[in-house]
């Protein structure tokens, strides 16, 4: 069986995406640890490290998601 590399498999969110945490609105930077914290970004610019199951998903790149 072969395996495809970790890198080649597009997990999480891609980046500007909008998601909501808690009442914010933030703007995902990438993701780490095969798709299971993403990196998101305030209005100040500060670096936010959030488990994937905590956000709920706004915009999805260019597109809306109701």
């Amino acid at each position: 069986m072969v395996r495809s590399h970790p890198t080649t498999e597009v997990v999480g969110f891609p980046t500007h995406t909008i998601v909501k945490h808690i009442k914010s609105l933030y703007k995902v930077k990438g993701v780490h640890s095969y798709g299971k914290y993403v990196i998101l970004i305030n209005k100040v610019g500060k670096r936010f490290d959030i488990n994937v199951k905590k956000v709920e998903l706004v915009k999805y790149g260019k597109g809306i998601q109701f």
